[in-house]
C-alpha cells in the first residue's frame, strides 16, 4: 500500500533534534491521519515556521490555546488533533498496519520528513518489519522526466495533510503522464 506523507517540523541542530510539528498521511485507498504534536517547544521555531506553519495548525476543539496545549489536558476531545508524540506514533503504526501489505511511503523533497518520521517511531532501526528505510520521492521522479516541458507544477502547502493529499494526486498525474519513465516501485 502507499502512503503519502508530509510533516512539519522544526528544524534541529547539532544541540537540538529537529520536531515534529504536524503529520500528515495519506493510503492510496483514500483514509488519511493527522496530527499536531503537543510535545513541540516552539521557542526553537524559526520565523519561517512562525509565519507560515503554527498560524495554519488546526484548533483545539474544546477552544484549549494551542500555544498552551499539552497532555495536561485530561478533558481534551477524542477528535483534537493536538496529541503527545507517543499517542501519535501508536496511531501511525495502526493506521499504517490496517493494511497487511508492506507500506511504500512517499513524500516531496521528504528527506526531513522522512527522518521526523522515523524519529517519531524511535529510529530507522525501530521501523516495523517489512517497511522500508527510505521515503520514495515526488520531486526526484519529476526531475527524472525526459521531457521537463510536460513537469506538473507543483503548489507549496503548509498544512502537512493538505500537502499529503496534494502528493497523493501528483503520484496519479505522473503515473498517467510518464509513460516513457516508469513509477519506481511499480
Amino acid at each position: 500500500m502507499r502512503y503519502f506523507l508530509d510533516a512539519t517540523y522544526i528544524e534541529g541542530n547539532f544541540r537540538n533534534p529537529c520536531q515534529l510539528i504536524s503529520l500528515g498521511l495519506v493510503g492510496e485507498d483514500g483514509r488519511t491521519y493527522y496530527a499536531q504534536s503537543a510535545d513541540v517547544n516552539r521557542r526553537f521555531a524559526s520565523g519561517f515556521v512562525r509565519q507560515h506553519i503554527l498560524p495554519r495548525l488546526d484548533p483545539c476543539p474544546d477552544n484549549y490555546d494551542a500555544a498552551v496545549h499539552t497532555w495536561y489536558v485530561p478533558s481534551c476531545a477524542p477528535a483534537c488533533p493536538w496529541k503527545q508524540n507517543t499517542l501519535i506514533c501508536e496511531e501511525v503504526l495502526a493506521f499504517v498496519t490496517a493494511d497487511a501489505t508492506p507500506p511504500e511511503f512517499w513524500g516531496y523533497t521528504a528527506s526531513h520528513a522522512w527522518v521526523v518520521f522515523c524519529q517519531l517511531l524511535g529510529g530507522i532501526r525501530e521501523l516495523p518489519d517489512g517497511w522500508p528505510v527510505y521515503c520514495r520521492d515526488l520531486k526526484q521522479w519529476i526531475d527524472g522526466l525526459r521531457d521537463q516541458s510536460k513537469a506538473p507544477t507543483v503548489s507549496m502547502f503548509y498544512h502537512a495533510l493538505e500537502a499529503a493529499q496534494s502528493y497523493a494526486a501528483l503520484w496519479k498525474t505522473l503515473t498517467a503522464l510518464d509513460v516513457t519513465h516508469a513509477a519506481p516501485g511499480l
